[in-house]
């Protein structure tokens, strides 16, 4: 197996960082629906109707972020989509079992914000080509 592709600077460090950004959106997309069935007892449907809200929102700002990238340098895309995500995380910190889908709301939709600018940031970053001088 080769791996010397991960020693270019863009595809090693973004690679490592979608490892990262992976790991954080398995806990907030798969746990919490998880939490919701096992702990709250909500059914497919109620679990999906407090998911929905991780999703339309980034359908909104999809359409929006080819502009940006072009307009804004990627870092800074990418670290303000990391800081939005963090912060919604942020924002679950306090809850306890007895929290359901509605204390979820303004979290998801803040999460669903700040995701796009990271995920598409970050592999627009990790393959761009490397300038030769």
């Amino acid at each position: 197996m080769n791996l010397r592709l991960l020693a270019e600077r863009n595809l090693g460090i973004g690679s490592a960082a979608n490892f990262l950004l992976g790991a954080a959106l398995y806990g907030c997309v798969y746990l919490l629906p998880q939490y919701l069935a096992i702990v709250q007892n909500y059914d497919a449907f109620q679990t999906g109707e407090v998911m929905i809200w991780v999703g339309i929102p980034q359908l909104l700002v999809f359409p929006l972020l080819p502009r940006l990238m072009k307009q804004f340098d990627l870092r800074a895309l990418v670290c303000f989509g990391a800081l939005i995500f963090a912060g919604s995380c942020w924002m679950n910190t306090y809850l306890s079992h007895d929290y359901g889908g509605t204390q979820f709301l303004a979290s998801s939709i803040i999460r669903a914000l700040g995701q796009p600018f990271t995920l598409l940031g970050l592999r627009a970053k990790s393959y761009a080509a490397k300038k030769r001088e």
